[in-house]
């Protein structure tokens, strides 16, 4: 499988993680054809969410009401959330800018760097495509990143209606 984009200059690890994330579903929200048109480092990023509900200790610290959850599901590092006692790593947007914005990617990218639950092919993998972007001076086009973020938001909407006609709630 070629990946194209930062292929030549990436580690077997890199790309091997790489190659798993588009094999794999990412749950309800990516998808592999998502890869040709995101950039590596925000596919991966985006990847490692699935959805989840807020406990009702986490809506309290927070100040959520529990209605906003009902359409719409909550989001959780896909690692942590295979861990019974982890409520770290949860995040509640409450509109595709909040998803979109730099500080939702820095503050995700941050929580997987010191997760004790993410594989560290995934931080290097992290790590190297950080580096990759930051030597050879390349920008991640924003058109690019705000068009798979309105993607990620609509199935975001999508997963939360349909689990509210099934009568499942508002996440997993």
């Amino acid at each position: 499988m070629t990946l194209g984009k930062f292929e030549h200059v990436i580690s077997a690890t890199t790309r091997n993680v790489l190659i798993q994330a588009r094999k794999e579903c990412g749950g309800p929200f990516v998808f592999p054809h998502d890869f040709a048109s995101t950039p590596d480092i925000v596919f991966l990023l985006f990847r490692q969410l699935v959805p989840c509900k807020p406990t009702t200790a986490t809506m309290k610290r927070r100040g959520l009401k529990p209605e906003c959850f009902e359409a719409l599901p909550g989001l959780c590092c896909r690692h942590c959330s295979r861990q019974s006692d982890s409520i770290k790593g949860t995040y509640f947007p409450m509109d595709a800018d909040s998803l979109g914005d730099s500080s939702f990617s820095q503050t995700l990218s941050m929580h997987l760097m010191s997760c004790p639950h993410v594989p560290q092919d995934i931080k290097h993998a992290f790590n190297e495509l950080r580096n990759v972007v930051k030597e050879r001076g390349i920008t991640i086009k924003r058109g690019l990143k705000r068009k798979f973020v309105d993607k990620f938001w609509k199935r975001m909407k999508n997963y939360g209606a349909k689990k509210i006609e099934s009568g499942g709630g508002g996440g997993t």
